[in-house]
């Protein structure tokens, strides 16, 4: 894996994965929201994480429980919060899978939830990248 500069400002360095990064958080957003504060944007990753990490793991028991009004309401919050911090790619994902419980389409839901973990995965460890590399 390769690793370039993201961004230097200064003292503020992020490093990241340009292929991964790009696809996994928008940056220019992230630093768009935060008026360009690090300390700020660490403070906000953080928080995403542990707030995302529980949503996914009550998530994942409400899919055990077949529980569909509960599925909605944990992948819609887990969506907006993806997209508050520029992670597109994966609200996207959220998205569909809001639209499958919706629909009571377990089915599908099955197949994409599969990979969702994979992606997920991915995000949290990008995400810790750029919180350590600040």
């Amino acid at each position: 894996m390769v690793f370039t500069i993201w961004w230097n400002t200064n003292t503020r360095t992020l490093l990241g994965d340009t292929t991964l990064g790009a696809r996994v958080i928008d940056r220019k957003y992230l630093e768009e929201i935060s008026g360009g504060d690090i300390e700020f944007e660490q403070e906000v990753l953080a928080t995403y994480l542990e707030t995302a990490e529980g949503l996914v793991s009550v998530l994942e028991a409400s899919f055990q429980a077949g529980d569909l009004d509960s599925m909605v309401a944990y992948i819609h919050t887990l969506k907006g919060s993806s997209s508050s911090i520029g992670a597109t790619s994966f609200a996207t994902i959220c998205k569909e899978l809001e639209g499958y419980a919706r629909q009571g389409d377990i089915e599908s839901w099955s197949l994409r939830f599969g990979s969702f973990h994979h992606d997920f995965d991915e995000l949290v460890s990008y995400t810790k990248t750029l919180i350590r590399a600040a």
